[in-house]
């Protein structure tokens, strides 16, 4: 084999060499006596690029034996065949696994495990360019044993590894503290605007201005006058619904609740249908995959057919507040953005309710405080149905709540989130920087781990070389075994 620049004493060889290699398989999920047992059984979600435990599944002996499954010792390594091909797990239990997962006894005289996995970690790349297939990309075993696999000595093996894993600690130690300070970043976050929508964080400014400004009392009777003469021409006019206040924090003193249909027009969508297509007007669509929480994603717009009948109901105008009915995700219902005209003459599907405020200077206040964490509880409580989905109609959005204080105070208070906001995202920004900074650190540390430029080389140590020969010949003395019996879980 080729050993053109590998360091003094080390040997490329092919994976196949390295130990006993297999697959696993799956028992019928139509036998229930070959599940619920205890030998672990992993599939490739269960592969975590790291050690394994334990896992989600158990089987039974006897779906051990009624299948292409093999219990495979701990100290073995775990290779992702199919999908997330070169996704690795190292065993510290005794398991098994299905199809889709390789795995690898290493020949202990010839190669510590955790250099093993360490080098698969480098060459993921080499894997994963190696897979075949359409949607779902795969490797062969055959493919995956012919990889080539740079070998130093088995006394340089065991120095790497712990100069690797003592980097890597290092770098596992700054990656929780990022990631601690993000955690932290998310609660001030929710910090910030529970005092900005509640008052606390203007109290200054408003002790200060308390009689300069018209209050938010007065402000919802005059919206509410305006809101009475937009009705002319539409029948009876609608009372809109009294705020339910129940479970919301107290207001400062000049502040009042108000409901959503006593502030905004709130308004459905455009119904898809194949009929759509053959309409002269062809408008750009807005849909659900386009809003996110306070930002929208207009990379992939659709258009749709509108009749003029239909265009002045479902067109977009500049701040309307855009809400997502409907959600799998507890989390993700009514997550809302604010449209400002950032496409001409769009208009929005069905399952996008827009909120258009009677006075848009309420709108920002409104989305942060539907952000906020009584604003979020509001939602959800007013979402949730017994059958335990979660979707939001628009007699629910128009009895969601929101507070409302001057309008001056209103723009102190968006201002103040803004600056705040700002100055977290910077944060965010720079947690995420260095944490890609520690995983490039990680790929830095393994290849010069592969190139023999991690650790010194010792000239005592056995060459690579003459180990494998030796490992070998010594394999090659041993009498042949005729096949093998799956062993017993116990």
């Amino acid at each position: 084999m080729k050993t053109a620049n590998l360091p003094k004493n080390w040997i490329l060889v092919q994976l196949g060499d390295l130990g006993k290699w297999g697959s696993g398989g799956t028992p019928s999920k139509t036998n229930p006596n070959f599940y619920g047992g205890d030998i672990p059984w992993l599939k490739i979600g269960d592969l975590t690029d790291g050690l394994i435990w334990s896992s989600e599944t158990k089987i039974t002996q006897a779906g051990l034996e009624a299948s292409s499954a093999k219990l495979i010792p701990g100290g073995a390594l775990l290779v992702a065949m199919y999908g997330s091909i070169g996704k690795l797990g190292l065993t510290k239990i005794s398991c098994s696994t299905n199809q889709a997962i390789a795995f690898c006894q290493p020949i202990s005289d010839l190669i510590e495990a955790d250099f093993l996995f360490f080098g698969l970690m480098r060459l993921k790349p080499n894997l994963i360019a190696l897979g075949q297939g359409g949607t779902q990309q795969n490797i062969s075993q055959t493919l995956l044993k012919n990889v080539l696999f740079p070998l130093p000595p088995l006394s340089e093996q065991r120095r790497i590894v712990e100069k690797i894993e003592s980097l890597f600690a290092q770098l596992d130690h700054g990656e929780a503290s990022l990631r601690d300070v993000q955690k932290l970043l998310v609660r001030y976050r929710q910090s910030v605007l529970k005092s900005a929508v509640t008052g606390q964080l203007t109290a200054d400014w408003r002790a200060e201005n308390a009689d300069r400004f018209e209050s938010g009392g007065d402000l919802l009777k005059r919206i509410l006058q305006t809101r009475r003469e937009n009705w002319q021409g539409r029948g009876k006019y609608k009372e809109p619904a009294v705020p339910d206040t129940r479970d919301l924090p107290r207001l400062p003193k000049g502040w009042v609740w108000a409901s959503v249909e006593q502030l905004a027009e709130v308004i459905g969508g455009l119904t898809k249908n194949s009929k759509r297509e053959g309409l002269p007007i062809q408008k750009p669509m807005l849909r659900v995959a386009n809003v996110y929480q306070n930002r929208l994603d207009l990379e992939d717009m659709h258009e749709t057919g509108v009749s003029e009948k239909e265009l002045s109901r479902v067109a977009l105008e500049d701040r309307d507040l855009l809400v997502v009915e409907g959600n799998g995700s507890k989390g993700q219902i009514g997550r809302m953005a604010v449209w400002r005209c950032e496409i001409p003459e769009a208009v929005h599907q069905n399952h996008l309710i827009k909120i258009r405020m009677i006075d848009k200077q309420l709108v920002e206040l409104a989305l942060w405080w539907f952000q906020s964490f009584y604003g979020r509880q509001n939602i959800e409580k007013v979402a949730s149905s017994t059958s335990g989905l979660y979707t939001l109609s628009i007699s629910k959005i128009e009895s969601l709540v929101v507070p409302v204080p001057s309008l001056s105070e209103a723009f102190q208070i968006t201002e103040a989130i803004s600056e705040a906001f700002s100055k977290i995202e910077h944060l965010e920004d720079w947690c995420r920087t260095e944490l890609a900074r520690s995983v490039a650190l990680r790929q830095s540390i393994l290849k010069d781990a592969f190139a023999g430029k991690l650790v010194p080389q010792d000239p005592e140590d056995e060459p690579a070389t003459e180990l494998l020969a030796r490992i070998h010949a010594e394999r090659d003395a041993k009498p042949k075994q005729r096949g093998c019996k799956k062993a017993n879980a116990s």
